[in-house]
């Protein structure tokens, strides 16, 4: 079954029979720095994500594969998806391509007839076939994405962490910022450490080692955050810029109660995740507990108001006065569908972009957006590819909702007509 990033090269290239597995390696590999690099985009922008990598990569291939574009036919309206086109264009990098480093050599074989036949052969002694090709492309593919994923330095295990633990506080708006926040502390931690070991270093030995290349050195060593916290010290940090984010996001101070109640959950939440995950986790993490995370979020928590963690972008970035994200649980049965009497409780579906508009925002949230009540669906979610949501699916919309109302009260009169003549 061809993927999603698959069809949309088929609508882009109506006239391709077979697409080229250079031009799906580099769509897929766009698709995955873009779920990095801009993680949180507005549902109707959401939906033409993987039709807008795909078109990039058919832009940037489209000369070297000699490809014939069709015009483009995104899911999400057209405005949406040029703006959503020009800013995934800019923010995604191409993979490098690979220079030949091996020649072909050209070998005069002796034949039967005496004759020399020119035979051309790689240096490296094997040919190259369509199935190592592939290959290669999925590998250069796959190569892109870890080196995207892991360009900041940070641990593999803090980006699970922290989703954990926003999900432990229902403040999932909070995970990208928080794991911004990190990368950028790490980062200030490994510039004043090396600050440091250039002020301990005597001045004559500088002078006498000062080349370009040893500056270039230890530009790298600045850059190399991972070093620059140890790992048992990670869960601290996180926390800490965690509770400043959340403060951030409700509009509260950090030294309230609200947030106090807060930093206990958080702390139960990393205890939680380090003993679920211990298998995976480096051992440094197995002293991890609640009571021990205390002394260093105190400590990181000065850092960032004396280092000046607040006033980087990370932080000014983080929207203030936003309400947490209700859990499915708390959503409350539609009313109108309870004024006949108790059926089946069947619960409206929660946690969608459109009952959250209609909870926090109501119906000037999709105005605001440009959007009118009629052009989404029940779940929020424009009808086009990627969604599987068709008007023919539609179970919950307004006009079948009035049909079970009817259908519902005919159903109770011939109840009452029945018991009436039993």
């Amino acid at each position: 079954m061809p993927s999603a990033t698959e069809i949309a090269l088929s609508t882009l290239l109506p006239t391709v029979s077979f697409l080229p597995p250079d031009l799906i390696a580099l769509a897929n590999s766009l698709l995955a720095q873009s779920r990095s690099k801009a993680a949180s985009l507005k549902p109707e922008e959401e939906i033409g994500r993987t039709y807008a990598c795909a078109h990039i990569a058919a832009e940037r291939l489209k000369k070297r594969l000699d490809l014939e574009l069709d015009k483009p036919k995104p899911p999400c309206p057209p405005k949406v998806y040029k703006k959503l086109y020009g800013y995934l264009d800019g923010a995604l990098s191409a993979p490098i391509p690979r220079t030949p480093s091996k020649r072909e050599k050209v070998v005069e074989e002796s034949t039967p007839g005496g004759s020399t036949a020119k035979k051309t052969t790689a240096s490296a002694g094997k040919l190259k076939t369509p199935t190592t090709a592939t290959k290669r492309a999925r590998d250069d593919a796959v190569v892109v994405g870890e080196s995207d994923g892991k360009r900041d330095g940070l641990p593999d295990f803090l980006l699970p962490m922290v989703r954990d633990l926003c999900k432990a506080t229902r403040t999932h708006t909070a995970v990208p910022h928080v794991v911004v926040g990190a990368g950028a502390a790490a980062k200030e931690i490994a510039s004043r450490l090396s600050k440091r070991a250039l002020d301990v270093e005597p001045s004559a030995k500088r002078r006498r080692t000062r080349t370009p290349q040893s500056a270039k050195a230890k530009e790298v060593a600045a850059e190399n955050v991972g070093d620059a916290v140890a790992v048992e010290k990670w869960p601290a940090l996180v926390v800490a810029l965690f509770l400043y984010t959340v403060a951030r996001l409700r509009g509260s101070e950090v030294e309230r109660e609200e947030i106090g109640n807060v930093r206990e959950t958080a702390c139960e939440a990393v205890e939680q995740y380090v003993i679920l995950n211990a298998a995976s986790l480096p051992k440094q993490l197995d002293s991890v507990t609640a009571t021990s995370l205390k002394k260093p979020v105190d400590f990181y928590m000065l850092e960032a108001e004396d280092c000046g963690w607040l006033n980087m972008d990370w932080y000014r970035n983080v929207p203030e006065n936003v309400k947490d994200e209700p859990l499915e649980e708390d959503d409350e049965v539609d009313v109108a569908m309870e004024d006949e009497g108790p059926i089946t409780p069947r619960k409206r579906p929660g946690k969608t972009p459109l009952r959250r508009k209609e909870k926090h925002g109501g119906k000037a949230a999709l105005a605001a957006d440009g959007l009118e009540e009629d052009d989404l669906g029940a779940a929020g979610l424009l009808a086009g590819l990627g969604t599987m949501f068709q008007p023919a699916i539609d179970w919950l919309s307004d006009e079948r909702r009035a049909d079970f109302v009817k259908w519902k009260k005919s159903i109770l009169k011939e109840c009452v007509t029945v018991e009436a003549n039993a």
